[in-house]
Order: C-alpha cells, then sequence, then structure tokens
C-alpha cells in the first residue's frame, strides 16, 4: 500500500513539474513578444512596409555609390593592414594602422548586402543564374588565381606553393569563392524573401546564431576560458549552417532596399554605426592592451559591432546618397567607376605587393598618418587605370572583370 502510495505521489510530483515546465516556456515565448512590441516599435513599424510578395528588384543610383565606396575601403584596409600585424603592439605604428583599418571593415559587409538587394527577388531561372551570373564569377575567379599563381611561381621559384595559389586563390580573392556560394543558394533565398515574416525570421536567426551568440561567447573566452570553450562546444552542437556566413548580409540588403526607415529609426542606425566604429578600432586597443600578440577578433566580418558599421553605411547610402540629385555627366562618371570597381577589387593586391618589391615602398617607409594616404591614393590610381584598360578590351571584360 505504501508503494502504491509513493508511486502516486512520484506521478503526481512529476505532472506537476511537466505543467511548471510548459508554463515556463509558455511565459518565456510571451516575454520575449512583448518586449519585442515594446521596445522595438521602431523595428516593427519598418518591417510592415515590406514588400511582399516578391517584387522584381529596382536597381537604384546610390548602389552604384556603395560599390565604388566600398571598393575604394578595401583598397584603404588592404594597405593599412599591410604592417599593422608586423607592428609591436602599443606602439605609435600599430595604434595608427589599427584605427585606420578599423573604419574600414564595413566595406565586405556592404558588397555583399548590394548583391543581395540586386540578385534577390528575380524570378530567373537557374540555367541563367549559373550560365551568366556564376559562369562569369568562375572565370575571373580561375583567370586571376593563373595570374596570381604566375607571380608566386616568379617570386617564389617554388612550383608547389604556385599550384597551392592557384587552387586557392590570392588571399582577396576569398570573396569570389564566397559569393558564388551565395549565388548558387540564391533560389532557396528568393523563396524566403517572398514573405516579410519568413525574411525577418531568417534575419533574427542570423543575428543571433551568426552576429550575437559567436562572438559574444569568444569575447567571454577571453577573460574565462574553460566556460568559454564549453559554450563554443554547445553551440557547435547545434550544426546550424543555413543561417550561416554572408547569407544574412545578403538577404539583409534586400530587405533595407525593400522597407520605408523612418527618420528616428535612420539616426538611430547611425549612431549604431558610430559606436560599432568605436568597439572596433579601441576594442581592439583594449583586447591586446599589455599582450604580446594581437588579437583581431573584433575585425571580423560578422562581429556585432562590424555588422552595426555595415548597416549604418548602407541604409546612408539609401537615405542619403540615394536623394542626390545628379546630372547627367555625373551618373555616367559613377556608373563607369561601378564597372570597373570589379576590376580594382581584383588587381590591386598585386600593385601593393610591386609597391613592396619594386620601390621598397611600404606604409612604414615613413610616418603612417601620410604613408598610409600616399600609397592608398597611388594603388588606388593604377588599378583604377588597368581595370579601365582591361574593360576596353573585349570578351576580357566580360569574362575577368
Amino acid at each position: 500500500a505504501s508503494m502504491r502510495i509513493t508511486t502516486s505521489r512520484s506521478v503526481t510530483l512529476t505532472a506537476k513539474r511537466g505543467h511548471m515546465h510548459k508554463a515556463f516556456l509558455t511565459n518565456i515565448v510571451k516575454f520575449i513578444n512583448i518586449s519585442y512590441t515594446t521596445f522595438h516599435p521602431e523595428v516593427i513599424a519598418i518591417s510592415e512596409q515590406f514588400k511582399s510578395p516578391l517584387v522584381k528588384p529596382k536597381y537604384f543610383e546610390y548602389m552604384d555609390i556603395l560599390r565604388i565606396l566600398a571598393t575604394f575601403a578595401v583598397v584603404f584596409l588592404h594597405v593599412s593592414s599591410q604592417n599593422r600585424k608586423a607592428s609591436v603592439i602599443d606602439s605609435f605604428n600599430w595604434y595608427v594602422f589599427n584605427i585606420q583599418e578599423a573604419g574600414t571593415r564595413w566595406a565586405v559587409p556592404v558588397f555583399v548586402m548590394i548583391s543581395g538587394a540586386v540578385f534577390l527577388g528575380r524570378k530567373q531561372p537557374i540555367e541563367k543564374l549559373y550560365k551568366k551570373n556564376i559562369f562569369r564569377i568562375l572565370t575571373a575567379l580561375i583567370f586571376w588565381s593563373g595570374f596570381y599563381a604566375i607571380a608566386k611561381l616568379i617570386t617564389s621559384h617554388d612550383l608547389q606553393k604556385a599550384a597551392k595559389q592557384f587552387i586557392t586563390g590570392n588571399f582577396h580573392q576569398w570573396f569570389l569563392f564566397m559569393i558564388i556560394g551565395l549565388y548558387m543558394i540564391v533560389p532557396f533565398l528568393n523563396k524566403i524573401v517572398e514573405s516579410k515574416k519568413l525574411t525577418e525570421y531568417f534575419l533574427l536567426i542570423y543575428l543571433a546564431l551568426t552576429i550575437v551568440l559567436p562572438h559574444s561567447i569568444s569575447l567571454f573566452s577571453l577573460y574565462h576560458p574553460f566556460l568559454g570553450s564549453a559554450f563554443k562546444t554547445a553551440l557547435a552542437n547545434m550544426n546550424y549552417h543555413f543561417a550561416l556566413g554572408y547569407s544574412g548580409y545578403f538577404v539583409l540588403g534586400y530587405y533595407l532596399n525593400n522597407i520605408k526607415i523612418s527618420e528616428k529609426a535612420e539616426k538611430i542606425i547611425y549612431a549604431l554605426g558610430v559606436l560599432g566604429y568605436l568597439i572596433t578600432a579601441f576594442g581592439t586597443i583594449a583586447i591586446c592592451y599589455g599582450k604580446e600578440t594581437e588579437n583581431s577578433m573584433l575585425f571580423t566580418n560578422t562581429t556585432p559591432n562590424v555588422f552595426m558599421m555595415a548597416l549604418a553605411v548602407f541604409v546612408f547610402g539609401k537615405m542619403r546618397l540615394g536623394k542626390l540629385h545628379l546630372n547627367g555627366k555625373s551618373k555616367a562618371t559613377i556608373s563607369r567607376l561601378s564597372k570597373y570597381s570589379f576590376g580594382i577589387y581584383l588587381i590591386h593586391p598585386f600593385i601593393i605587393d610591386e609597391f613592396r618589391i619594386l620601390l621598397n615602398f611600404t606604409t612604414v617607409s615613413f610616418n603612417p598618418l601620410l604613408s598610409v594616404p600616399v600609397l592608398f591614393l597611388a594603388v588606388s590610381i593604377i588599378s583604377l587605370a588597368l581595370s579601365a584598360a582591361i574593360n576596353h578590351i573585349p570578351y576580357l571584360n566580360k569574362y575577368i572583370v
């Protein structure tokens, strides 16, 4: 009898616990919903303007301007980072390089956002996507991988290193591999952007699992390595991949291009952008203070601080640059520079190397406050001239730039 009573009490207790657990989860969901509607009215007001269902994306001139700015920002990034890691931490040069480079970390995410704004929403057959868009990037990747492999062979006289260079591409060509991968999943992402709710859900997952959580854990790990490692393992065990990498930036570009942003939300985004830069530059200084080795974790393109900068730059492009009243000559110049931007991106690392090899001119040749801008201007002008020349060569202008 006593066993029956004990068993009965155990079942009752288990049932109560199950009920409490269910109620707890329900309350959490309610709390999240209430918090979202209470503390994020601007986000909701913005999201209601989203164009749904699928719309054909309209190309705006501000995207050309953003592409040009992002291109030269990448050139500046690679110039300013040339000797940053080789500089002694806490030295004058290191501080200058760090602060300069931090201001350009938004460039690659903005490139991806522009691509998403342009490519998503198109009712394009998969065959055309491969034959036109992916094939063009692939041919450029193969050509320039061969170009940099030959350059590696000439300088190193090592066939194995040159072969590896051809397979992996030069350090900056990772972008081409990444963009090909994004183009391949465009048909899936198009299904997501057909729905406003599904788009926002995807962006929420991306923000949580790619932008916020991983980098928050990495920062936490600096001070609590044991617990940080445990959190990293737990997060990795989820094995989520769809909302990783740059897919969120790709979708975000389309999303921002198709919503109405209020003046108040715009100001908040700009404030976040400034905060993002301060965290990138001075947060890195704080993390590296007193250390012998540099930690550039805040320079990663998917960190919250870089995300805030990219968001601010893209919104500035849409809200401010998009309202510029340009004459026909200015529009033609901008369109031409935008057309040359891909070639500038592809060839500028070679020009930086040639300045170092042939002229022994680097960012430490003299005061970096001057050397970085001077080298940047020289590399930009030469890269622009070469890209313009290639763009006027039949056939090559269609496949390698």
